[in-house]
């Protein structure tokens, strides 16, 4: 009588690899009919956007089932939604004018506080973070300064969350706002497999008196 034993790398590879080949049948006939993307990340991919590898659970039927119908729900009405964000987004950026702040962000002659603030704002699946200095305008009044650090905030174990690796920010309203514009990139987590969406572009703004 022979006994064979199979570690659990061995069976986790093995799910792994059925999980992938399900999906991406899945994706691809997702892809074929919406002219979409959709595709597993790839270890390089994991790896460039700093996601930890984790290892996927096996689909049943039905759940490949729901995952298709959500999947068409994306395609269908939120890779719409992100395209739109995305074209108010460049086209916010592209009207832009800095014309009270000058190009290092500062009113020239101003003091600059100590100390900086870090604001948060929430937007489509993530959170967009800036920090800066403060200082006073002409008339007293507190506005933004140099801003030291911009970023963006996800929760990468959602049905769809987003991230933009090198946000910008730029001072509109006389200083009183900081334009806050990611460009990035969607994805979907499933059952322990990150799904590559599509890109886009976020932006917010974030109002000095919100934060002091």
């Amino acid at each position: 009588m022979c006994f064979f034993m199979f570690s659990s790398s061995v069976v986790a590879e093995e799910i792994a690899a059925n999980n992938d080949d399900q999906l991406s049948l899945l994706l691809n006939d997702i892809n074929n009919e919406y002219g979409t993307n959709f595709h597993i990340l790839s270890d390089s991919e994991l790896e460039y956007y700093g996601i930890p590898k984790t290892i996927p659970q096996k689909l049943s039927s039905s759940e490949l089932n729901d995952l298709e119908q959500y999947l068409r729900y994306i395609a269908e009405i939120k890779m719409p939604e992100f395209e739109k964000e995305t074209q108010e987004a460049l086209s916010i950026m592209k009207n832009v004018e800095e014309n009270v702040v000058n190009k290092d962000g500062l009113v020239k002659n101003s003091i600059m506080s100590n100390n900086t603030i870090v604001a948060r704002r929430a937007i489509n699946y993530a959170t967009a973070i800036a920090e800066a200095y403060t200082i006073k305008d002409f008339y007293g009044n507190t506005i933004w300064g140099s801003v030291v650090h911009a970023a963006c905030s996800s929760n990468m174990y959602q049905p769809i969350w987003f991230l933009a690796p090198s946000p910008t920010v730029q001072h509109i309203d006389s200083g009183r706002t900081l334009l806050w514009t990611g460009e990035g990139d969607y994805f979907s987590y499933v059952n322990g497999t990150q799904i590559y969406l599509g890109s886009g572009t976020q932006h917010t703004e974030l109002y000095i008196k919100s934060y002091i």
